[in-house]
């Protein structure tokens, strides 16, 4: 037996496929996120000892789990979302100091997923790169806007490309992001964690 297809049935649904692949790569180019996801909105982070390793200014009195919990905080105050995080001295969420060498990474985020669920990560910052307030400092990484934004990628949000917000939302793209202070969740990165938590 031989099956047929009709020419308006095949252009129907190719432009049905192209409607939704250009409606997805706009949400994609918007504010991109994976498809992996935690198994609970509430996780626990621990603040590791090798943090003490960093090249962090004088001028910043603030101890790094001191804002690592500020920026913390701050997530978790994210309204319309229920992620949430935590300290914990066993935790899923490890921050620590590493040698990113040639990535040429200041910050890193590294998750570990199985079947599309999160069981663990940890955030990396460079002991090569120089931390400070950038309000206050010149030629540092503002160390404030480094945690949140690398926090940001936790719920494993990438970056933020809306345009009102490229100089100002702590999830914007930029190879140089932390160079300068952009500390603030603007409400796209508030949007895009509540759509995900």
């Amino acid at each position: 037996m031989k099956y047929t297809t009709s020419k308006p049935l095949i252009l129907s649904a190719s432009i049905l496929t192209l409607v939704i692949a250009l409606s997805s790569s706009t949400a994609f180019a918007s504010h991109e996120n994976t498809g992996d996801k935690w198994s609970a909105d509430a996780q626990q982070f621990y603040c590791h000892s090798s943090l003490s390793s960093l090249n962090i200014t004088a001028t910043v009195t603030d101890s790094t789990c001191d804002i690592i919990g500020d920026a913390a905080s701050d997530w978790t105050a994210v309204s319309n979302s229920n992620w949430a995080l935590t300290e914990s001295q066993s935790s899923a969420i490890d921050f620590k100091s590493a040698n990113l060498g040639a990535s040429g990474n200041v910050g890193k985020m590294n998750h570990y997923a199985f079947l599309g669920t999160i069981w663990s990560a940890n955030v990396e910052f460079n002991i090569n790169s120089d931390f400070g307030d950038s309000t206050t400092d010149s030629n540092v990484y503002d160390i404030y806007t480094l945690v949140k934004h690398e926090m940001g990628h936790l719920p494993t949000m990438f970056h933020n490309n809306h345009s009102g917000d490229l100089t100002t939302s702590v999830m914007r793209l930029g190879s140089e992001i932390g160079f300068n202070a952009q500390r603030d969740i603007s409400s796209n990165d508030a949007t895009a964690l509540a759509n995900k938590y």
